[in-house]
Order: C-alpha cells, then sequence, then structure tokens
C-alpha cells in the first residue's frame, strides 16, 4: 500500500471531524478571533466609502472616505478561523468563513455591525458570490453549495453540487455559476434551479485556481493559493456556455485575479508584489504595472475604487495604494494585522502587543471588543512591541529594540505612548513588573528599572550572568529566570543595583516560561513539556517532576499560569491544558481546549489568569476566553452551559495522526479500573497489546511506540472494566 493510499484512506476516515474542536472540563466563554487578513470589500453607504475587511475570524470596518487615513469604526466576529471573501449587498456583509460556513453581517450601521445569521457547510468556504437572493459557496473540495439568504436570520442551505473536484472560486451570472475548479479547469453550472444544478460546459485545459468575469470572457488564474510562483492570466470565451473555448492568455498572475473596469488585480504570495494588468484589449491581459514593497508581504485579496486599490494583505493587514499613476504607485495606508504573543489583564481589560498596543474590554468575557490602539512609529521602533505588563493607569511595553515604552492607558479609548526610556542593551524580549521594579530580559542578561516615578524612569541595575533570558517571575526578592538553553537560573534581586545568582537547575529542553507557587516552579520547556522544580532551597533548586503532551520537536510548551495546584499551560496546537499539580510527581492532565485539528495554524503563545477566567493568546485567532470548571464535570465537547456531570468513559483520538514512531492515546475513567490496550492491523489480527493496571478515576495519556509497525490501517482498543472502545490510526513511515 503506498503512502498516498493510506493518506486517502486516512482522510476518508477522518471526515468532516478533522475540524471539530475537542475539549474537556474547559469551555469556551468569548472571542476576539481576529488575526491574519485575506478578505477586503470596499462600498459606499450614505455618502461614505468604507471597507470592510477579514482579520482572522472577524471584520473591521473602516471609514475611508480619506484613503491615506483610515479610521477604524466597527468590528464584528463569527465563531471561526478565517474570512475568506466578503460581498456587500443591500447593507450586508456575506462572509465565507472558511471553517465555519456561510455568515451574514447587518451592516446598516457600519459603527455597530451585528451578525444576523450563519448557515453551517460541510466543507471549507473559500469563495462566495451573491445572485438572486441566494449564496453560492464554494467549499473547496467539497464542491459548491447554495444557500438561500432570503431571511438573513435563518440562511438555509437550498443545494449542492460536486464533480469530485476542487472548487476554489466562483464568480455567478444570470444562470450561470462559473467555477475555478483546480484540475479540473473552468466549469459552467446551470443554477436556475438551486436544488438541482447541472453542468452545461467545462473548460479543461488549464488549472483553475481563481475566475473574474468581465463581457462574454472569463479570467482564469492558474496559480495554486500557497504558490510563491506567478504565471500568464487565461481567457476563456464564454460566449456559448456549452462551449467555452480558449481566448488568448498575457499579463501576469498570482493567486487571485480581481477585475475592475478595465484592470486585472494580483498579488503574489510569499513574495509582496501587485500586479496591474490592462483588458483593453479583452483577449490579451498585458501587464501594465508590476509593484513591489520594500516590506514582506503576502497580497491575497484586492479591493478598488477609482484610483485607489485596497489590500487585504495576510501579513500587513489592510494597505492602500493610490494608482492614479500606474507608473508610480504609492502606498498611502495601512492598518496592520492583529497578532499577538504576549497579553496582560487588569482591571477588565486585556492589554495586547502587537504593531502598538491594543487595548481590549473584557469585563463581559462574553462579548469582548476593542476599545482602544496606539500604533508604534515604525521609523524609531521595530513597529511591534514583543511584551506587556501593566500598572494602575499605566501599561509598559517592549518593542524589540533597546527602548521601553511607557503608555497612559487611563482613557482606554486613547492609549497613548508618554514616556520612551532608551536601555543600554541592543534587544530586549520580555519582561515582569514587581512593586516599583521592571525586571527585563535583554540580549546581555537582566535589566532592573525603577518605575516608581513613571515620568523618570530608570535603569539601578543589570546582570550578565544569563546567556539567554526569557520570561521570568520575581518574587520576595528573588527573580526566577527561565533562561532558554541553560534551565532555571534564580537570581537574588532583593538589591537591583547588585544583583547575583544563587540557585540553578539544568532543565531538559528550551525554557521559556516559568510560574511560581509555594514552594515549587513550573516552567514550560517546549517539546519537553510543563518542567517541575522544588525550589523550597533556592540555592539547590532540583526537578521533581514532569508532563508531556508530544515528543514532537514543533509542538512546544509555551506560557504557563499556576492557582491552587493547577498548572494552565498554552501548548502550541495543542491549545490550553490544565494539569493538576497537586502531586508534584506526579502530574496529571484533567482538562483541556484543543484546537490542534483547526483547518489553520492557531499557535497558543501566552496564558493568564483573571477573575476566574483563563485568557489566551493564539498566533492567528487573536484573543480567546475559557473556563476549567473542575475534574468533576468531564465532557468532551465544547459545552457552555454550567451544568457539572460526572466522569464519563472517553477514550480520544491517537496523536499524530498518521503516526510515524509513536502515537499519544488518551482516556478517561470514571471509576477506578482495571486497564488494557489491544492493537490491531485491518486483517485483525493483534499486533501490539499493553496491560495498564489498576487506574483510579481521571484522564491518562500513554504513549504508543509504532516505530516497529509497518505502514498501514490500524485499530486501537481500550479495554476498562465493563467499558470499551476501538478507534481507528494510521500508521506511516
Amino acid at each position: 500500500m503506498s503512502k498516498k493510499q493510506i493518506l486517502g484512506i486516512f482522510l476518508l476516515l477522518s471526515g468532516l471531524s478533522a475540524h471539530a474542536t475537542d475539549s474537556l472540563n474547559v469551555r469556551t466563554v468569548g472571542s476576539w478571533p481576529y488575526g491574519l487578513s485575506r478578505a477586503i470589500a470596499v462600498d459606499s453607504m450614505d455618502g461614505h466609502r468604507y471597507a470592510f475587511t477579514g482579520f482572522g475570524g472577524g471584520i473591521f470596518i473602516f471609514d475611508v472616505d480619506t484613503p491615506s487615513m483610515p479610521v477604524k469604526i466597527g468590528e464584528v466576529a463569527t465563531d471561526g478561523y478565517m474570512i475568506h471573501q466578503i460581498v456587500i449587498n443591500n447593507g450586508h456583509a456575506y462572509l465565507a468563513c472558511y471553517d465555519k460556513g456561510l455568515w451574514i453581517a447587518d451592516i446598516s450601521d457600519p459603527h455597530k455591525p451585528t451578525i444576523t445569521g450563519n448557515c453551517p457547510l460541510p466543507g471549507l468556504a473559500v469563495d462566495l458570490a451573491i445572485s438572486g437572493g441566494f449564496a453560492y459557496v464554494a467549499g473547496d473540495t467539497t464542491g459548491l453549495f447554495v444557500v438561500d439568504i432570503s431571511d438573513p436570520v435563518a440562511p438555509a442551505l437550498a443545494g449542492s453540487y460536486n464533480d469530485g473536484g476542487c472548487v476554489w472560486g466562483i464568480r455567478v451570472r444570470d444562470t450561470i455559476a462559473y467555477v475555478a475548479d483546480g484540475d479540473s479547469g473552468l466549469s459552467l453550472l446551470n443554477i436556475k434551479t438551486p436544488g438541482i444544478i447541472s453542468e452545461i460546459g467545462r473548460y479543461n485545459a488549464v488549472y483553475a485556481s481563481y475566475v473574474s468575469l468581465a463581457g462574454r470572457y472569463a479570467y482564469i488564474s492558474s496559480v495554486p493559493w500557497n504558490y510563491g510562483s506567478t504565471d500568464v492570466i487565461t481567457v476563456v470565451d464564454i460566449g456559448n456556455p456549452a462551449n467555452p473555448l480558449f481566448a488568448g492568455s498575457g499579463g501576469e498572475a498570482a493567486t487571485r485575479v480581481e477585475i475592475y473596469d478595465s484592470l486585472a488585480f494580483s498579488g503574489a504570495y510569499n513574495n509582496y508584489q501587485i500586479f496591474i494588468n490592462t483588458i483593453s484589449d479583452s483577449t490579451h491581459p498585458q501587464l501594465k504595472q508590476n509593484y513591489t514593497s520594500s516590506e514582506w508581504g503576502n497580497a491575497w485579496h484586492f479591493a478598488y475604487s477609482p484610483g485607489y486599490i485596497y489590500v487585504a494583505d495576510e501579513r500587513r493587514g489592510m494597505v492602500i495604494y493610490d494608482i492614479s499613476n500606474p507608473a508610480n504607485i504609492l502606498e498611502i495606508g495601512q492598518y496592520q494585522v492583529p497578532n499577538f504573543i504576549t497579553l496582560a489583564v487588569a482591571d477588565s481589560h486585556a492589554y495586547l502587543p502587537s504593531y502598538g498596543l491594543r487595548v481590549l474590554d473584557v469585563s463581559v468575557p462574553t462579548s469582548i471588543t476593542e476599545q482602544g490602539v496606539c500604533f508604534l512609529d515604525t521609523s524609531n521602533h521595530f513597529g511591534a512591541l514583543w511584551d506587556v505588563d501593566v500598572r494602575d493607569s499605566l501599561a509598559y511595553g517592549l518593542p524589540g529594540d533597546s527602548t521601553m515604552l511607557t503608555f497612559n492607558v487611563k482613557n482606554p479609548y486613547t492609549p497613548q505612548i508618554v514616556h520612551t526610556l532608551t536601555l543600554p542593551v541592543k534587544y530586549v524580549y520580555y519582561f515582569t513588573i514587581c512593586d516599583t521594579f521592571a525586571y527585563i530580559s535583554s540580549d546581555t542578561g537582566l535589566i532592573f528599572v525603577n518605575i516608581a516615578d513613571p515620568e523618570s524612569p530608570f535603569v539601578i541595575g543589570q546582570y550578565h550572568g544569563i546567556a539567554d533570558p526569557v520570561n521570568m517571575t520575581v518574587r520576595n526578592g528573588v527573580a526566577f529566570v527561565a533562561d532558554y538553553y541553560a534551565g532555571l537560573k534564580i537570581i537574588d534581586v532583593s538589591d537591583p543595583a547588585a544583583p547575583h545568582e544563587i540557585g540553578h537547575c539544568d532543565i531538559t529542553g528550551d525554557v521559556i516560561d516559568v510560574a511560581i507557587e509555594d514552594t515549587f516552579a513550573y516552567i514550560t520547556a517546549m517539546n519537553n513539556g510543563l518542567r517541575i522544580v522544588n525550589i523550597a532551597d533556592p540555592s539547590n533548586p532540583f526537578e521533581v517532576g514532569n508532563f508531556q503532551m508530544s515528543a514532537d520537536s514543533w509542538i512546544g510548551a509555551y506560557g504557563v499560569e499556576i492557582k491552587n495546584n493547577l498548572a494552565y499551560v498554552a501548548w502550541d496546537t495543542f491549545g490550553v491544558r490544565v494539569i493538576d499539580v497537586a502531586d508534584p510527581n506526579n502530574p496529571i492532565e484533567i482538562g483541556y481546549h484543543d484546537n490542534n485539528s483547526s483547518p489553520y495554524y492557531t499557535l497558543a503563545w501566552d496564558i493568564k489568569l483573571y477573575d476566574g477566567y483563563v485568557y489566551v493568546v493564539y498566533e492567528n485567532w487573536g484573543l480567546q476566553v475559557y473556563e476549567y470548571y473542575g475534574p468533576e464535570a468531564g465532557v468532551s465537547s465544547d459545552n457552555i452551559d454550567n451544568e457539572k456531570r460526572s466522569l464519563v468513559f472517553l477514550l480520544k483520538d491517537a496523536y499524530p495522526n498518521p503516526a510515524r514512531k509513536k502515537a499519544t492515546i488518551s482516556y478517561q475513567l470514571p471509576a477506578k479500573s482495571t486497564v488494557s490496550l489491544n492493537v490491531y492491523n485491518v486483517a485483525g489480527q493483534l499486533v501490539r497489546s499493553m496491560d495498564m493496571g489498576a487506574q483510579q478515576p481521571g484522564y491518562f495519556n500513554i504513549p504508543l511506540k509504532t516505530d516497529k509497525l509497518s505502514s498501514g490501517v490500524y485499530f486501537y482498543k481500550l479495554t476498562a472494566g465493563s467499558n470499551s472502545q476501538t478507534k481507528k490510526f494510521i500508521v506511516l513511515k
């Protein structure tokens, strides 16, 4: 059996569940899911021009009456990870939400947009067209979906069509849908009756990733979305829908082609270029201008108003260009992507460092809104804050260069920089504030800043005995420092002018964060998981226990918080994990909210506890708020009520799947049971058997070695007393 056959079987067995979110004893409370930008639309209402830009799982609305000064006036979020297309129609925004189907927002008041309804779809929504009371959604490998949107509050699936291709793009005119069908080319479908869709013509001499229409021609991009290459635009004559014909080619394009008037726009993925083609000669597009930005990005989607193009750049956010003179394209406006790796929470607000400082109102965690933002001057700083901490009405931020910034956040709607302190280093990384001092990690060790007078902070001391400091916690005059390559360093900082090391504990792995409770330090060490160190005697710390999710080098434990013998860990693509450390020699996972099945790369980076909730920032997915509700409430779904339930018998999917050398099998026991695990091949033969003996109620992870198993499909059966369950997994060498 080949690798392709095995993967095909795996995908068939996985089905749609590959995009589900798994959880145990942790529920989602609220979300501010903004991240990368992949969609944009521009429309005029009530005498004003607005840009509707997708950022992660929601959209920001901008007043762009003055394109060089876009002003954010509203936001609205879905439950998904990424908006792929936005269509404005009759006071509503229709959103192709990649993993969550079609969403509809009422934008009649762009300052206060609201979600009116959504229609889940059994596929990935990657493009969208609106016509005659219906939304036509490109569903990737699951085909085309037709949604009745006559009632925006209750959109309903009205039809579908799947010819086995890969539907990337769609445009609709009259009763015909023009579908970019991947390897199958351009497909023309009769949609007169949405419930009975049929093919009336096809042009299959080209790979079709995206399609736009102008007159009697379809303009096709032939470059898959994640390729950095470019190709010509293929022009197909669709005058006779039953017999579409090649009409010509020319110009230059990458992922998408958007046509406005006589211009065709496209952008290159992973190579920030904008192509402006003229189609004055309809069958022979010609490259009019190729603009290359000095900043790296991915120009993904375009919108147009006379003299300007608005670009949804995956990495740079919304970028606005003056193209009134195509020979001299000018970048005149930008709104940066809200992407984060750290956060602080205080006084009912979350403070997120990104390309500046964002202030979110989290007083009602179920309804999080952004109140203010202060962007950095990129000519003076790197442009992005690495870390932030808050005391009283001041926020302190590190932009990564040699400065510490002080923000006045007394008015959360208008945060502003009030002081810049230049530090005697080249780069600063992370920091913590304790009492009247800021403790900062840098490229030369630690720096200590006296902030007793916020208007005149000053460096009071340094410590150069740490080569690669990351995060730290300070308690009772002692700094516990995560030293990336060297483990835990314990520094006496009772006199910041004369710090000195008093203890050190080697830790296996790349050490990132540290939290302290009682006489133990809880340390995240990337792919070596959570490490627990006894610090009762700071001069002689020693490791007593550890908890690991996976030995894979690309999955790491990052942020950690500790409270009441529970360690909360931001664990990369594994999301949030809750570890019971009451017995530090034997830590046990008792809860989690797992996003490793997300169709997007969503990394859990940092974590904070505040007012009974767990706040987590994700790369590409903004801020998520969770609640852990106790080991006695074992549930393996994202149940949003607070009903307490007894533990249930649960067997989770193996991870990773497919596996190579090892898989992790996770399960939950409702009562003390004798437990065994058997593994069978597709012929039903027993190939591996494990006897775990008697185990107490709770949640368990066990490693299953697969290095000696041949590639193929296997079944694993867990038996615990009278309970048993069987699941499939793949071994791929």
